[in-house]
Formats: C-alpha cells, structure tokens, sequence
C-alpha cells in the first residue's frame, strides 16, 4: 500500500505537456484519447512522501467526527486523493476507507482505480459481493488486472462467485 500511495500523490507532481488531444465517438460512448510528454524525477518521490507525511500529520488530528464524514475537496486531483484512500488502508482504517472510497467513486465514476481500492476494502472487510460489484465496474472501464482476477476466484470467504465474470 504504501508504494501505491506514494506512486498516486507523485503523479501530482511529475511535469506533463499535453501533445494532443482528441474526442471520439464509439457508438454511444464518448472516448477522449490524449498524448502527452511527461518528465518523472526523484524528487517527485521526495516530495510525494513530504506531502504524505504532512497530510498524515493533517489527518492525525481531525476529530472522530471529522474523519468518519471524510470530506472530500472540491479540487480535481486524482493522485491526492487516492493516496488518502491507500493511506487509510495503511492505517487500518477500513470502514472509513470504504466511506471515503464511496465519496471518491462518485468524485470519478469512471475511474478504474477507485474501483480497484474499493475491491480490496472488500476484501479485507470481508464483503465478497461488493468487492466482485468493484472488481467488475473496473474490468469494465478497462481494467485488464480486475477482469483476471474476476477470471481467477471462485470462492472468496465462503462466497460462492461461480464461472461467470458478469452476473
């Protein structure tokens, strides 16, 4: 988890030029294709870990209250705020996480990531049928590593998945 969360809160920081941008139509679904020229430092990591450690520090000292409700920013920044959800994992936080995971999912619906996190609260709250809803909302945005692992499990803490990736 934490190789995770520091990877997330470095793509904040790695310099991106946009090189193109295209929109394209594919039957009802609107596809948005983007090149893009990107430069990945050592200090991004540096930096990605002082901002975790500062954000921890944040956390640390936010009410009951304040971090049961997780409010989320209204700030589009996507490694920052799955960073905060592997962060809460780290911790052993997990219905918070789940909580959290919840608020991001409707932050960025169609964002495979999310879901993936969110299958692996699931998994560690023991709630089979959730974590294959999540596994299977990312396999359908793409995601190559939920479709294996739908693919893979047949039975997950006593619950029965059968053959069948889609229900």
């Amino acid at each position: 988890m934490d190789k995770d969360e520091i990877y997330s809160m470095a793509a904040s920081e790695i310099w991106v030029e946009i090189l193109e941008e295209k929109r394209e139509k594919l039957k009802k679904i609107a596809a948005f294709r983007v090149r893009i020229k990107a430069r990945v430092q050592a200090s991004n990591f540096v930096k990605a870990e002082m901002e975790d450690t500062r954000q921890e520090k944040i956390e640390d000292s936010e009410s009951y209250r304040e971090e049961m409700e997780q409010q989320l920013s209204a700030e589009i920044d996507p490694g920052k705020d799955i960073a905060k959800a592997y962060r809460l994992l780290r911790e052993k936080k997990w219905r918070i996480a789940g909580i959290y995971l919840n608020d991001l999912e409707k932050k960025y619906p169609n964002w495979d990531s999310v879901y993936m996190v969110k299958a692996v609260t699931c998994f560690i709250l023991n709630e089979p049928a959730f974590m294959k809803k999540a596994l299977t909302k990312a396999c359908g945005l793409g995601n190559q590593t939920a479709c294996d692992d739908l693919s893979n499990i047949k039975r997950v803490n006593e619950h029965d998945f059968g053959l069948s990736i889609i229900d």
